[in-house]
């Protein structure tokens, strides 16, 4: 004889009882169907391997998160570009210019040696990877500023004639032909000075701001005032004075045709105060001077070099704040922060390659080079210079690569070799890549998910039918 089903039990357990308790057909109905329905089916096993696997998914999903973030934050394994070495110029030099041709050769003009200043200039060849002269200066000068015209002749302005420098400051200025290879005189300034910033505007003019004007004693004067250089009159007109004396600042044409001037110093060439987070715009429609917001930091010969989207990256100081970057938003007028670089930066070169990001390499007792990905927020690894370089140049040739040229060691003698820095290499190698500053938060989101997913998932097992024992048979309750 075969044992009763569960209904069967059921069924005759209920009209036992009903002999002695009245149940509404509706109640009895409502207990029969609850028990049909919570009667486990063969299905049930795949349902709970299904269950199982999705628990270990998200597990695998939470594990994949913390990865991620701590991937953005240690160590990774590639090199971005790769640095090879060219020919050395004719003489070692620092605090020097170079600029880049319309032809594609570099000119790289004056600057320090150990003992006195330079006149001579040197041209670079993409093509030939060969340096040649390319004639003498009318005055030997350092820490000048060159600017390429919009006739493709090179203004170079000011600077110091006499080591050591802070002894004289120079008003001069000559213009390099590449047609004939050759300087001629411009029109000299209103006032002497070095330290200052040249900024080529987007009518052809060209904005001197700021500097030394240094004298034949010790000491030299801080300047506010500011002068225009007009290249079809050859002529300089004065214009609006900042809103306070700087030197040792950084100055950069903005998208919108305005000049950003950051940072910088009120005080002579032996003073370690007078740091500036001050920032100014220069208006060339209105011809004025308005307040920008001040930086996080203060710096003194700092980098600042445009991005894509029209932002500022600034990078480094020669103070306390070398180990420091930060980026102003010309839309907003605020500053934002951005994960601070590998090592700190001073003296340091920076340029922006044609893909966006921004070399930054070098600077006092530094031969680590980074890129900075503005899309990202982050910095990667581009390996490391040669040698140490401080107050060296950097010029984007035309195919990409990066030309660096000369600067300081570290027993501040300069060196005339020079190298080539190309983006496209990639090496293999364990180098350091910062993290960026939107991995936390989208590292914090992905966790906050996963975890949402384990917790539905977890009630859900939960949810799991529980078993009571009843006469030798089995009842399914929710």
């Amino acid at each position: 004889m075969r044992p009763a089903t569960i209904e069967e039990r059921v069924r005759g357990y209920v009209e036992a009882e009903r002999s002695q308790i009245p149940v509404p057909p509706v109640i009895a109905s409502r207990i029969l169907h609850a028990v049909e329905v919570s009667r486990p089916s063969p299905g049930r096993h795949r349902f709970a391997f299904l269950r199982v696997a999705a628990a270990v998914a998200a597990m695998l999903l939470l594990g994949v998160g913390v990865a991620w973030i701590r991937t953005a934050q240690s160590p990774a394994g590639q090199v971005i570009g790769t640095w090879s070495s060219v020919p050395a110029m004719g003489f070692g030099r620092g605090y020097h210019t170079a600029t880049l041709l319309p032809n594609g050769k570099v000119l790289v003009v004056a600057g320090s040696q150990s003992n006195h200043i330079l006149a001579s200039a040197e041209l670079y060849d993409p093509r030939t990877r060969t340096w040649s002269p390319a004639g003498t200066l009318r005055m030997a000068r350092s820490l000048h500023t060159a600017t390429l015209l919009n006739s493709g002749k090179v203004l170079v302005v000011g600077g110091s004639p006499i080591q050591p420098m802070y002894l004289g400051s120079l008003a001069t200025a000559e213009l390099y032909d590449p047609q004939t290879n050759s300087w001629a005189l411009a029109a000299s300034m209103h006032t002497p000075r070095s330290y200052h910033t040249a900024t080529l505007l987007t009518d052809g003019r060209v904005l001197v701001v700021g500097g030394i004007e240094a004298t034949n004693d010790v000491t030299g004067r801080v300047l506010a005032s500011t002068e225009l250089y007009d290249p079809v009159a050859n002529s300089w007109t004065v214009g609006m004075p900042m809103s306070v004396a700087r030197a040792k600042h950084t100055a950069i044409l903005l998208a919108d045709h305005r000049v950003l001037v950051i940072g910088g110093t009120n005080a002579d060439y032996f003073a370690f105060s007078g740091y500036f987070r001050t920032a100014e715009l220069y208006d060339p429609a209105t011809q004025s001077w308005s307040p920008a917001a001040s930086m996080s930091y203060a710096r003194i010969n700092a980098t600042s070099t445009p991005l894509p989207d029209g932002r500022v990256l600034v990078v480094g100081d020669d103070g306390v704040n070398e180990r420091t970057a930060e980026i102003f938003d010309p839309i907003s007028g605020q500053w934002l922060p951005i994960p601070d670089p590998a090592v700190g930066r001073a003296e340091h070169i920076a340029v922006e390659l044609r893909d966006g990001t921004v070399l930054v390499a070098g600077g006092i007792g530094q031969t680590n080079a980074q890129v900075f990905d503005w899309r990202r927020n982050g910095w990667s690894s581009a390996g490391a210079l040669t040698t140490i370089r401080a107050s060296a140049t950097a010029t984007v040739l035309d195919d990409g690569q990066v030309l660096v040229a000369g600067g300081f060691g570290n027993r501040s003698i300069p060196w005339a070799s020079a190298e080539l820095y190309d983006p496209h290499g990639i090496s293999a190698a364990g180098v350091l890549s910062t993290r960026s500053a939107t991995a936390p938060i989208a590292g914090a989101a992905i966790i906050l998910v996963v975890a949402t997913l384990a917790l539905v998932g977890a009630l859900w097992l939960r949810r799991g039918r529980l078993v009571r024992q009843w006469r030798g048979g089995e009842i399914w309750i929710d």
